[in-house]
């Protein structure tokens, strides 16, 4: 049942909006209707030529076309105006006075629908607090994105493993210099075969490596850090993985050489850390007491992030968004069994470049269990 007895409404795609998907296991690219009592009897309400497909497909309980709704009556009425009021005869039909949505409905069909009598209240969070805690076919899914990560991950590896020193410390790879864009077209192609996609992969080196978004462009020069990170999404069931590695061809600097094994060593920390009951805080903060034991500065000094040393949280949630809850940072949300975190300390230096190294896990009763299987290697 949801809040103050209300029925759910929401109106979107599920290709981009997770909640909808989640709400109805069913893929559509236009917009559809769902309303849910919460009393077993959903109802979608979708373009007339999925209806089928969304019959047998869908979690809901019953499937109808716009058709039904008169959508043909509002036919030369502008886009928003005929969306709001089919969703305001959908609720009328069910008889629905009062809903609860969630920040993915369009504010001029919220408009429309309390203009028109409808009890509408927004909860941001309604659905994406379920969606934290993964039951066991969400896990596996996730894995299933995980392993394809992983080899693609293999590929860029492989490209930089195989690569030799040329003139001006540049990596080359049969016969051409080694890209940061080059890796990501090998990591895209491999992604392609295993029936995933990635937007925003990160193949940042040198400098470059020392912004943590920062994608990076041009050559890759050997001695310097490589900071690859992975998160793509499977396209037939909608969840993602999350993976960083950074690697180096030929001798690192000392420095980077230590950052890398500071990090991994935070890593196992927060990994030992992590079970139902603790907060996300507890686990961020023992990382940024031991780097700053170590030397690094993390936000723990001031209350600040630095502008060099560990400047973003420890990790986030991954599911059916790239970025979701719990989250391992100055928020003091407590872990759950069933929770997918990732966990990705680093250390960034202006002027030199970055290390992170991330792995995602899977909360269980009495700890954790990493998902990622892929070595930690420094040099390759």
């Amino acid at each position: 049942m949801y809040p103050e007895s209300r029925a759910l409404l929401l109106v979107s795609e599920s290709y981009n909006t997770a909640d909808m998907y989640y709400a109805t296991h069913f893929l559509f690219p236009d917009p559809a209707i769902l309303v849910d009592p919460g009393d077993g009897n959903s109802l979608i309400v979708c373009t007339d030529f999925e209806r089928d497909v969304a019959a047998r497909q869908s979690k809901a309980a019953r499937v109808r076309g716009f058709r039904d709704y008169g959508s043909d009556e509002l036919v030369d009425k502008p886009d928003y105006e005929w969306g709001a009021e089919l969703t305001l005869r959908v609720l009328r039909r069910e008889d629905i006075t009062r809903a609860v949505t969630t920040n993915d409905l369009p504010l001029y069909i919220a408009d429309y629908l309390r203009a028109n009598g409808v009890d509408l209240i927004c909860h941001p969070h309604l659905l994406r607090d379920a969606r934290e805690r993964k039951d066991a076919a969400e896990v596996a899914a996730i894995e299933i994105a995980q392993r394809a990560t992983e080899r693609a991950m293999r590929a860029a590896v492989q490209v930089v493993a195989e690569a030799t020193i040329g003139a001006e410390g540049i990596l080359e790879h049969d016969g051409r210099p080694v890209t940061s864009e080059r890796l990501r077209a090998a990591i895209d192609a491999s992604l392609l075969e295993d029936g995933c996609s990635a937007d925003g992969t990160i193949t940042a080196s040198g400098p470059d490596s020392a912004e943590p978004h920062n994608r990076g462009a041009g050559p890759v020069r050997a001695g310097q850090p490589i900071v690859i990170d992975i998160f793509p999404r499977h396209q037939e069931h909608r969840y993602f993985a999350d993976m960083t590695r950074t690697i180096c061809k030929g001798h690192p600097s000392d420095e980077i050489a230590r950052m890398y094994d500071t990090t991994n060593q935070a890593l196992d920390l927060a990994l030992g850390l992590i079970r139902p009951g603790v907060t996300g805080k507890s686990v961020y903060d023992a990382v940024c007491r031991f780097y700053e034991d170590h030397g690094y500065q993390t936000y723990l000094r001031d209350g600040k992030m630095p502008e060099n040393g560990l400047t973003h949280s420890l990790g986030h949630g991954i599911g059916l968004e790239v970025h979701e809850g719990p989250h391992l940072s100055r928020k003091e949300n407590e872990l759950r069994a069933g929770e997918v975190i990732t966990v990705e300390p680093g250390l960034y230096f202006k002027g030199l470049g970055g290390v992170r190294i991330e792995d995602a896990v899977v909360v269980t009763d009495d700890g954790c269990r990493n998902l990622t299987d892929f070595e930690k290697v420094l040099v390759v």
